[in-house]
């Protein structure tokens, strides 16, 4: 036998070796809640795979965090990686698998909310602000210089703010959805009197609130 046959009769064997390996060799799936406030545990899987093997993903189970909704699992604990929702299947690979929960925030809240006037004059709620109370008043000098812009922020970084309807006099409703950008709007008042704002939050997982503003301008002419 020459060199190159010995050569060749090698390799097929190694090609041979490693084929059989790749069948023989077993891995496993493993959950992680992938958060220390989560309540619960996460599911496990006793069941080994070789590779090419369809895994199906697990339900979350008890698992469950407060103020959050669970999203599925994903390959990294910072969700960069794969995701996959209850039921998805996937291919097992050449390597363990680890599937982190993923949670998205249901705090459709704001921290606080306030207005200014066109000299940047600051009109705070009346009433101290608290994220669980939805109804306030907040009293303006009249005429205050226009326009008049509402702020607000969040008390999740993931809830936003997706419009301001303004009710313009105690029964007649404007329909006015002002444009909203970042973190404020600008409201489109006529008279400065008693027109009402609806601000309506949208949380992570789509939780939706709404708060009411009364803001007020009294007459002192």
């Amino acid at each position: 036998m020459n060199k190159v046959s010995l050569f060749l009769v090698v390799c097929g064997c190694l090609a041979v070796l490693a084929s059989c390996d790749l069948f023989t060799s077993s891995y496993t799936v493993a959950y992680d809640a992938n958060s220390s406030s989560a309540a619960g545990s996460a599911p496990s899987d006793s069941a080994t795979y070789h590779p090419g093997d369809q895994v199906t993903a697990k339900s979350a189970g008890d698992l469950s965090r407060s103020g959050y909704t669970f999203a599925g699992w994903n390959t990294k604990a910072d969700g960069i990686g794969t995701t996959y929702a209850s039921g998805a299947t996937f291919a097992m690979g050449l390597a363990n698998v680890t599937l982190y929960g993923m949670w998205n925030s249901s705090t459709a809240t704001l921290a606080s909310v306030w207005v200014t006037d066109a000299d940047d004059a600051v009109y705070n709620t009346t009433a101290t602000f608290n994220p669980g109370t939805t109804t306030y008043e907040i009293i303006i000098t009249y005429p205050a210089p226009s326009p008049a812009t509402l702020h607000w922020t969040s008390t999740d970084p993931n809830a936003k703010v997706i419009s301001v309807t303004e009710w313009n006099g105690e029964t007649s409703y404007e329909g006015v959805s002002d444009t909203v950008s970042g973190s404020n709007a600008v409201l489109t008042l006529d008279n400065y009197y008693d027109t009402n704002v609806t601000v309506t939050v949208r949380a992570q997982d789509g939780t939706i609130a709404h708060y009411w503003l009364m803001v007020q301008a009294p007459w002192n002419g």
